[in-house]
């Protein structure tokens, strides 16, 4: 069942500008699954990237809230990496287990991003930040969090 949700977001260079990312959960996507990341925030200074695995609507008291199932990417990355990662300026993702996932307010949602995994491992990703300019200024002033309690 293909799911989406449209996300308005200012710009990190110019907030006046305002910009949308149409994101989506779709295990059919021309034959293969797409599920797409996101930025979310956990607190006033602090953020993780994480995997949309479902959205949908609960209502409650007539009124309707946007729920997110996510897999949050806030595991602490392999110390082995991390000196080629901060030579090279990469920002290096580990996930949780699907077991770990969680429900959200869709209301946390930053914005999109675009993760690749790291060698077809299941649970080690690379933030694409070089592709997108107003991701890679905003992820200058974005404080990633590890082992988050939410």
């Amino acid at each position: 069942m293909h799911q989406y949700l449209k996300v308005n977001y200012n710009g990190a260079l110019d907030a006046r500008e305002t910009r949308t990312d149409i994101l989506q959960v779709n295990p059919h996507f021309h034959g293969s699954p797409c599920y797409n990341y996101v930025l979310i925030k956990i607190d006033a200074l602090n953020c993780i990237f994480v995997q949309l695995l479902s959205i949908f609507t609960i209502e409650c008291e007539s009124k309707a809230y946007r729920m997110a199932l996510i897999l949050p990417m806030d595991r602490p990355t392999l110390l082995l990496n991390q000196t080629r990662d901060c030579t090279l300026r990469l920002t290096h993702v580990h996930s949780r287990t699907r077991q770990g996932s969680i429900v959200v307010d869709a209301e946390t949602i930053i914005r999109g991003a675009l993760l690749t995994s790291e060698h077809d491992s299941p649970v080690e990703f690379f933030v694409l930040d070089m592709i997108d300019d107003d991701l890679w200024w905003q992820m200058k002033s974005v404080k990633l969090a590890q082992n988050v309690n939410l």
